[in-house]
Parts: structure tokens; sequence; C-alpha cells
């Protein structure tokens, strides 16, 4: 007999999963690290992103995002005194506004739904590439795929490849997916900056 109850195993996978990064995000792979995950939706959703410091603690920062490619004004309407736009990578100018993808996946290792965001242009071109191919462009969702990266700032890359479904995994992605859906999932609340993951107001 197993020392907690059944209803007790369910509160602590509550618990333990909720400490999950709900983002999978390309930048934040370790050199010479990589990541396996499928995707579980078929569309992308694209916008445009800028980054603020924050006023309040300019070590911070928070994404600002746009249906279209925002003009300076619109930038400076959305962030409204709250943040001020960040430098590029020089310091010499303000960081431009870069089109970004988000789609959801499940994380094998992280055994939980994310949302992949990216801006790299090598990803989002790899990814298309990918999306075209005769022996993948017909079922997407079928297929397992793997980032990587190596090296670091200027030098870092990042390569996409696809793999054969991980064996084994299937129960726990659906199950994954089908709760994260089931509590109100909608990817586009990313550009009002409201969580995705959850329909319920704060």
């Amino acid at each position: 007999m197993p020392l907690l109850s059944k209803r007790a195993q369910e509160e602590g996978k509550k618990s333990s999963s909720s400490g999950v990064d709900r983002y999978l995000n390309p930048g934040k792979l370790e050199d010479g690290s990589s990541v396996r995950f499928c995707l579980l939706e078929e569309n992308a959703l694209d916008f445009y992103e800028v980054w603020g410091a924050l006023v309040e603690d300019p070590n911070k920062s928070r994404p600002y995002r746009f249906t279209d490619d925002p003009t300076p004004e619109d930038i400076e309407e959305a962030m409204a005194g709250e943040a001020t736009r960040r430098l590029n990578f020089d310091g010499t100018a303000p960081d431009p506004a870069k089109l970004a993808l988000a789609i959801p996946v499940y994380n094998y290792d992280a055994e939980a739904v994310q949302i992949l965001q990216f801006s790299q242009k090598t990803l989002i071109t790899q990814l298309d590439q990918i999306s075209q191919m005769d022996d993948y462009k017909d079922d997407l969702l079928e297929w397992d795929f793997v980032l990587a990266r190596e090296g670091v700032k200027k030098n870092t890359t990042y390569s996409l490849r696809t793999a054969p479904k991980k064996k084994g995994a299937q129960q726990d992605k659906e199950a994954a997916w089908i709760e994260v859906q089931e509590a109100g999932f909608d990817i586009t609340r990313l550009i009002d900056g409201t969580d995705p993951f959850s329909d319920k107001e704060d």
C-alpha cells in the first residue's frame, strides 16, 4: 500500500509542476545544451516585441508586444512611464522591435506544456524550412524537435532538427495539454500581457 493517498499524490504533482517555467526561451539554454519538445499546435503566433527596463528597478525588464511593427510613439505609449527601452547589444541605440514567434510545446525534460518563444532569425528560418519539407509539412505535430545552443553572447548559434516521437511519452503529453486547455489556455493573451495559461482575472 502506498504511503500517500491518491489525492495526496495528485496534489503533490500540482505543487511540483507549479515551479516549472512556463516559457521555453532559447536564449536561456546553456552553452552546449539542448532541449527536446513537440509542437502542440500547427500555427505559431507572430508579433513584434520590444523589451523595456522598469523605471522602479532598471535591473528588471519586461516585454511589450504589438500585432504590427510599432512606431517609437506606439512603444512610448505602451510603456506609459513604466519602463524605458533597453539599448541594443552595443549600447549605442534603443533595441529595435523584433518579430517573434510563439507556439505551445510539450517539453519532455520538464514534463510540462510551455510556450516556446523566440525572435532569433536563424531559428525562424530553420523552422520555416522544416515546415515546408515534404517529409514534415503535412504532419508537423507527429514529430519531435531538438533545439540546441552553442556559444555565448555574439558567438551564439542555434540549431533545430527533427526527431522521431519519443516513446512512452504520448499519454503524459496529452494529459498535460488537456489540463492546460481546460484551465483556459489562450496564447493570444501574450499580446496584451495577460496570462496565456489562465482565463481568470487578476
